[in-house]
C-alpha cells in the first residue's frame, strides 16, 4: 500500500531497521540531557569534566550510541510538540539528529524529530546509551540526604 511504502521509505537511512543510528555512522559529537562528548582529535572531550571518569568509559559510551538497537520501531504522528533532549552530530552529515527521549509506563522510548520515527528500547540499552544519568543524580541525591540524615542523628 503507499503508507507502507511511504513508511519503508521514510526508515530507508535507519537501516538496518532495528538500529537508532544509520548504519556505518561516526559520532562527532553525542549531547545528552546532563552530559556532552565532543570528538576533538582522536579523543573524547566530556562536558561537565568529570576527573574521575575515564577516557575508556567515553569511548564506551559513544560506541554504545553508534551499535544501539530498538526492540520495536514505530512511526508515530503526533511529535512536532517533542523537544530534543538528545542532539547527535554525525560526521559527513550537514544536521544533526534530534531525538526526544523519554519513559512511559517504564518503557524507553527515543523518537527521531525530523521524520517521527520512535524507538523502543529496553532498560539495559537506556543504561548503556547513558539516559538514566537523571536516575543517577536522583540516586546521589537520596544518597546525600541519607548521609546527611544519619549524621544528624
Amino acid at each position: 500500500t503507499a503508507t507502507t511504502e511511504i513508511y519503508t521509505l521514510s526508515l530507508h537511512d535507519a537501516l538496518p531497521i532495528s538500529a537508532i543510528l544509520p548504519s556505518g555512522s561516526n559520532i562527532t559529537q553525542l549531547q545528552l540531557p546532563m552530559l556532552r562528548l565532543t570528538q576533538e582529535n582522536d579523543s573524547w572531550q566530556r562536558h561537565p569534566e568529570k576527573p574521575q571518569h575515564s577516557a575508556d568509559a567515553d569511548v564506551e559510551l559513544v560506541d554504545a550510541w553508534q551499535n544501539a538497537a530498538a526492540l520495536k520501531i514505530e512511526l508515530v504522528e503526533n511529535f512536532k510538540h517533542l523537544k530534543a533532549n538528545v542532539v547527535i552530530y554525525l560526521k559527513g552529515r550537514k544536521t544533526p539528529l534530534s531525538m526526544h527521549y523519554h519513559t512511559h509506563n517504564e518503557q524507553h522510548y527515543l523518537t527521531r524529530l525530523d521524520n517521527g520515527i520512535r524507538y523502543s528500547i529496553p532498560a539495559d540499552v537506556a543504561i548503556s546509551l547513558a539516559l538514566q544519568l537523571q536516575n543517577n543524580i536522583k540516586e546521589s541525591v537520596s544518597n546525600a540526604d541519607n548521609t546527611l540524615n544519619k549524621s544528624s542523628h
